[in-house]
């Protein structure tokens, strides 16, 4: 498997894979607001915006300790061969972002685009419907 981590990459790569993650994830937690009886988009918004600020700056700064190690989370991205193969052959390339990069800058840009931008739609973002 080849490890790709280096700050170009980050940039012109990997940074978009992470906004599309986190506004996919946006979405889920908007839906399940809306299932559990929050209508109000703008309480919703409110909620994602905070939630979302909170879990970026996380995995941008903050750690676990375990046996006196300390490990920090990492949104890495595995490629495969295509979307059959999906977690059923080996990672062909394991994509590593850097600190170019942080979540939590755009955090509350990710969740206006969703509300705002794409209305609450993300079919403009390629993925499955999992």
């Amino acid at each position: 498997m080849e490890v790709i981590h280096n700050d170009d990459h980050t940039i012109h790569f990997v940074e978009e894979l992470l906004i599309n993650f986190v506004i996919l994830q946006v979405e889920k937690l908007n839906l399940t607001l809306k299932e559990n009886g929050i209508t109000e988009k703008d309480i919703r918004q409110k909620i994602c915006e905070n939630f979302f600020f909170e879990f970026s700056e996380f995995i941008d700064s903050c750690y676990l300790s375990k046996e006196g190690k300390v490990f920090s989370p990492v949104i890495c991205f595995g490629e495969f061969q295509n979307k059959e193969s999906l977690l059923i052959d080996e990672i062909n390339k394991l994509h590593v972002p850097t600190k170019a990069i942080s979540l939590y800058e755009s955090a509350l840009g990710n969740s206006d685009w969703y509300f705002e931008k794409a209305k609450e739609d993300t079919s403009e973002i390629s993925h499955c419907d999992c």
